[in-house]
Formats: structure tokens, C-alpha cells, sequence
């Protein structure tokens, strides 16, 4: 399965961009991000790998691109919330301070010995209640020189898969002084978002050992419970 989802085409984007050293001897570095206008406040990083171009330019394309098509229409937005807020309010109401947001963090990182992965998370607020969680992974096989999908390096099937994860995130769950209504309903919810498609766990890091699959918020739990993991080591 190839899990490179790309956004349109790669622009040119005139914000200040820097490299931090990484500590430690790691043979890849983060590249920030950062820009703030009236209406949209970035901050973004990810990895640059030594010697790996295939998974640098997969990375950044991913990240690039679609920031390039959030950021086109951020001002339009800001704009159209702006103009409801003053119809609503009137000129007695100050120019609102907020802005759109759009922010992309890079944990964990894994540089292995054959496996490169990293999992990128991205929080956008385009004026809502909260904001919008993505989550994204590419690990790549430096042996083969290619991008894997879980059952890649699982060695096990997407059924197999599933009955896993649905049985750990059910175990985790507490139901204190919850009817069974409820508990139904959240055992429900958690066997939807672990039906065996390849959509449901396309996001996952792998070092080599330990698979760790990521479920973004509302695929199999309220949005105040945040990224659900489960964990699978050989």
C-alpha cells in the first residue's frame, strides 16, 4: 500500500526558513516554519534526512503543498468571518486579534539502522469551536528503497490488524458509572474506526521493532481524548 497523499503542486513559499542542529548524532535535522500575518499565524516543521533524498522530497512535498493551498484561501476566510462578525456586531466591536492557524508538528522522528518514519501532525483553526487534527506517517525502507505499508512490516493482515487494535483500544477503555447504552455506543464507535480498511491504519511508525498505529481524533474516540495509539512489538 502507498500511503503518499501529495497536494497539488509544490509552491514557492517567501516565509523565514532555518535548519536547528539535532543533538545526539541524529543524521537528520528540522526544518522550521515560521510566519505570522493579520489573518494567519504558521509554524511548521519537518525532517531533512542525510543522505536520503526519496523520503526528504516525499516529506516535503507533503508538507509544502498543502500548506501552499491552505495559506491561498486563509486571507479569503479570515476575511468572510471578519465581514459576518462586524454584520453581527457592528464597528463597536474591535478588529478580532485571532487569526487562522496552521501548524505542523514532526514526533516521533525514527532514524533507524533500515527504516526511516516519522509521523506528522497537523492542527489547523479555521475559525471553529477547536481545531482540526490530521495525521499523517511515511515510513520508508531504505533497503529497498521504497515506501511500506503496515502490513509491510507486520507481516500480518489487515483482519488481523484490526481484531488487534479493536481489542487493545476496547481494553483501555474505562466506563465508570457509564449505562450500557453508552458503552455500547463507544464499543461501536472504536469497531468502526477499526474496520479492516487500509484508510484506518495508514498512519503508524515503525523503528524496526515496535509498530506503533495512530488513530486521529473522532476515528475512534471523542475529540477531547485526542491521538489513540496502540502498540504492537515483535
Amino acid at each position: 500500500m502507498k500511503k503518499i497523499i501529495l497536494f497539488g503542486a509544490t509552491a514557492a513559499i517567501a516565509v523565514s526558513m532555518l535548519f536547528t542542529a539535532c543533538s545526539g548524532g541524529r543524521d537528520y535535522k528540522m526544518k522550521k516554519i515560521s510566519k505570522q500575518t493579520y489573518f494567519l499565524e504558521t509554524e511548521i516543521e519537518y525532517p531533512v534526512f542525510k543522505k536520503q533524498p526519496e523520503i526528504n522530497k516525499i516529506i516535503s512535498e507533503a508538507v509544502l503543498d498543502e500548506y501552499t493551498k491552505f495559506s491561498l484561501t486563509a486571507e479569503e476566510e479570515w476575511n468572510s468571518i471578519n465581514k459576518i462578525r462586524m454584520e453581527t456586531f457592528g464597528d463597536s466591536q474591535p478588529t478580532p486579534t485571532y487569526r487562522l492557524s496552521y501548524k505542523i508538528y514532526c514526533s516521533p522522528v525514527i532514524a533507524g539502522n533500515r527504516y526511516t518514519s516519522v509521523l506528522l501532525k497537523r492542527n489547523t483553526y479555521e475559525g471553529g469551536a477547536h481545531d482540526r487534527v490530521n495525521l499523517k506517517s511515511f515510513t520508508y525502507d531504505r533497503q529497498n528503497k521504497r515506501l511500506v505499508s503496515i502490513t509491510d512490516v507486520s507481516g500480518m493482515t489487515l483482519e488481523e490488524i484490526s481484531d488487534y487494535c479493536r481489542k487493545k483500544l476496547i481494553e483501555k477503555k474505562d466506563y465508570p458509572e457509564t449505562d450500557a447504552e453508552t458503552t455500547q455506543f463507544i464499543t461501536n464507535w472504536i469497531i468502526a474506526g477499526t474496520a479492516p480498511e487500509p484508510e484506518n491504519f495508514s498512519v503508524f511508525t515503525y523503528d524496526g521493532e515496535t509498530l506503533t498505529i495512530y488513530f486521529a481524533p473522532y476515528q475512534v474516540a471523542a475529540f477531547s481524548e485526542g491521538v489513540q495509539t496502540v502498540t504492537l512489538t515483535k
